[in-house]
């Protein structure tokens, strides 16, 4: 583990100088999944916050082929699982309830973007034009620029970049104007406001070595 670590550190390093280059987001899964083992909760959190900022572009940008599509979607899948797990780590060793609102969001942005491209798939995107694929380098510019130098400038670049391809894709996908838009501030409370007086969710995420249970009301949110 220590090797690993100090060779991701290097490879994080190099990837962040590179300047004409998208840092890739499994540098930063490595990283996390190495600091996971390590019982490095926070620090894991940190690189897994930021490989799945950087994947969310990258599922978009991986080939029309069913068989890709299924490959991007089962290594997202595990991107958020491992921040799920570092972010459940650090609640129960923090009490930090944030943690709990993150850990919901996470599970339901990725089933929700896994629902989206399966109901899609049948929308070769090798016809998309020009503009789409100018508009996904244009994010995926933004997110590197925005990772080398976090400000609230970069952020908003990021915003801007992520509204222009949404607006490209539903202008060629009907039906997809939502894929890639920012999920909601709080995820949570919006869930929870649209439960009656009597409803209950349970929402599950599976996972190893610990699955996770969330249960909300109009009163509350729990990890368990």
């Amino acid at each position: 583990l220590a090797s690993a670590s100090n060779l991701l550190d290097r490879a994080v390093e190099l990837a962040v100088r590179a300047q004409n280059q998208m840092p890739t987001w499994d540098i930063y899964y490595s990283r996390g999944l190495v600091r996971l083992e390590q019982r490095r909760l926070r620090a894991a959190l940190d690189d897994l916050r930021i490989a799945a900022r950087l994947a969310r572009a990258w599922r978009w940008s991986a080939p029309a082929a069913e068989t890709a599509r299924i490959s991007a979607e089962s290594k997202l899948d595990q991107v958020y699982s491992a921040l799920i797990q570092a972010a459940g780590g650090r609640y129960l060793e923090t009490g930090d309830r944030a943690l709990v609102r993150e850990t919901f969001a996470a599970a339901e942005e990725n089933r929700a973007a896994s629902l989206r491209s399966l109901l899609s798939a049948g929308r070769a995107r090798k016809d998309l034009p020009p503009a789409y694929w100018d508009a996904l380098t244009e994010l995926q510019r933004a997110e590197a620029a925005a990772l080398r130098s976090p400000t609230a400038t970069g952020r908003q670049a990021v915003q801007r970049a992520r509204a222009e391809l949404a607006r490209n894709e539903a202008s060629t996908a009907p039906g997809r104007e939502n894929a890639l838009a920012p999920s909601p501030g709080d995820l949570a409370a919006s869930a929870q406001a649209a439960l009656g007086p009597d409803t209950t969710l349970f929402s599950f995420h599976l996972g190893d070595p610990d699955s996770w249970l969330w249960a909300a009301d109009r009163a509350g949110l729990a990890l368990y």
